[in-house]
Order: structure tokens, then sequence, then C-alpha cells
């Protein structure tokens, strides 16, 4: 019987998804546990602590001789994406210390969207940098003035007329998933005018069943969830980071999950927003702070 209620509570969550294009799953039925939550936040701060000095210090090696190769913003392991937020690929999340992430109860729902042979994507994070933190950090000065909300945005491309009726009938399925876990409280507090959030998930129901390029002019929500919670969304769905006005580090763990044949024909990249070249290959030099 309790196999039975389970089968049936995955059943929901999954219609949820198809219906709406995302799902903030109940903490009863999925979450972390605190000692996870504080080992992977921990990861996640000391390697990004590492990872952007070692970026200004390519970048100013880059900037005295011109390479503009390396002054890219984005590497194998990390890339500044708009709106101050950072994709990084932790070498230390991929380890087995970490498989929790991987080997998760959500596995179960992911199966039941897009089959047992999905393709598993990175275990990245994404980390909301607030702009007090950066104060002084002059690697990427147009990157760091974009700090605030990011536009609204899908994680996968959308149907187009050129596309085979076979592509086009998989884009018209769950064919991509992303799973979020804050390791940070995403709340807000305080009144309008003094009003400090941590970075909501802004998303706007039902855009993914959208096949123009138009679904962000619908009503949207920003999903506030506490620490080691679990939301999963389509990657078709409009989404958006929140400002993070507060003074902490917002990190959350990110993995993708996709259908094969998905990936197969470049509906969805599982590896995207990061470049091929390692920011460990660069020589440095010495950034002027």
């Amino acid at each position: 019987a309790e196999e039975d209620g389970g089968g049936s509570q995955l059943d929901e969550l999954a219609l949820k998804i198809r219906k709406d294009g995302f799902v903030k799953v109940p903490r009863k039925l999925m979450k972390l546990t605190k000692p996870q939550v504080d080992q992977a936040k921990e990861a996640i701060r000391t390697w990004t602590q590492d990872a952007m000095n070692r970026y200004a210090q390519v970048v100013a090696h880059a900037v005295q001789v011109n390479s503009q190769e390396a002054m890219s913003a984005a590497f194998k392991e990390i890339a500044l994406r708009p709106g101050g937020r950072v994709d990084a690929v932790v070498p230390r999340l991929q380890l087995p210390e970490f498989n929790f992430l991987r080997e998760g109860p959500w596995t179960a729902l992911v199966e039941r969207l897009l089959g047992s042979d999905y393709e598993l994507g990175y275990t990245s994070a994404i980390i909301a940098f607030p702009k007090g933190y950066l104060r002084g950090w002059n690697a990427a000065p147009a990157w760091t003035e974009t700090i605030g909300d990011q536009s609204w945005h899908r994680d996968t491309r959308i149907a187009e007329s050129s596309m085979t009726p076979e592509r086009q009938e998989l884009h018209r399925q769950v064919f991509g998933l992303a799973m979020f876990i804050p390791l940070l409280d995403m709340i807000c507090l305080g009144e309008s005018g003094d009003r400090v959030c941590t970075g909501l998930l802004g998303v706007i129901p039902g855009s993914h069943q959208d096949t123009s390029s138009g679904g962000y002019d619908r009503p949207h929500r920003n999903i506030s969830a506490k620490k080691g919670s679990v939301v999963i969304y389509d990657t078709r769905l409009y989404h958006r980071g929140l400002e993070n006005n507060s003074s902490a580090l917002r990190p959350i763990i990110q993995i993708n999950y996709a259908k094969k044949q998905a990936v197969d024909d470049d509906l969805l990249q599982l590896k995207g927003n990061y470049g091929s070249a390692s920011l460990y290959d660069f020589p440095v030099g010495h950034p002027e702070l």
C-alpha cells in the first residue's frame, strides 16, 4: 500500500509539471538533510572563491597581452551569466561523496517523465552574487553592472517550422528537466521599501506549452523555497532568477536531465553555457583591485 501511495504522489507531481511546467516538491516527499546542505554549500563556497580569483588573474593577464580567447566569460568550469549569476561545475560535486544529489528520490519522478534511459547533465551550481560582495572585483565590470533580475529565458530551443514532424512532436512532450535545490533559503523579508531578497525563482506557468517566443507575456509567479527543497521545471518553461540584494551568496544545486533523442537532435544542450577551454589552462597576471 505504501508503494502505491508513493506512486500516486509521483503521478500527481508529474501531472503538475506537464500542466504548469514546474513543481515545488513538498518537503515531506523530497529534500536534502541539513548535513547534506552544509556539505554541498561548503564545497561550492570554497571552490567558487578560488575560481573567481583565478578568473580575475586570467583576465588580468589577457588584458596585458590582448588575448581575446582568455577574456571569455565562459570556461569549462565557470560561466558568467547576466543578472550577477555564475554557473560553476564544481569538481568536488562530481565525486561519489555527492552521489546523494544524483541518486535522490527525485530520480523516480524524472523517470516518470523522461523514461529510464534519460541522460544526465552536470551536477553544477548557480551562484547569485549580491552587488556588495563583488565591490572592487574589476575582472568583468560589464558583467558586474548586470547584477539584478535576469531576463525571461528558456533552457532549450523552441519548436521551429523548419523542424521535421518527428522533432516537432518531440518538442510537444516533456523532453528536458532542470532540478534546483537552494542551499540558502530563497526568501524575501521586510516591507517593500526595505525588502531584502536572496534571489527568488521567477516562472511563467504554462509557458512551456507556447511554441512562440512570446510566452513571457503570461502572468508570472515568484517561487520562494527553504534550503534543501526541490524545485523541478520543464526546460521549455520561461523562467528567470531574481536579484539577490542580501549580503550573502545564494548557491543553488542544478542538475539537468534530458531524453536521449532530445540531446541527439540538439534541442537541449545538457552542458550548455560553458566554454571549451579550461580556466586553468591560461597564464595568470595580477589584477588591479
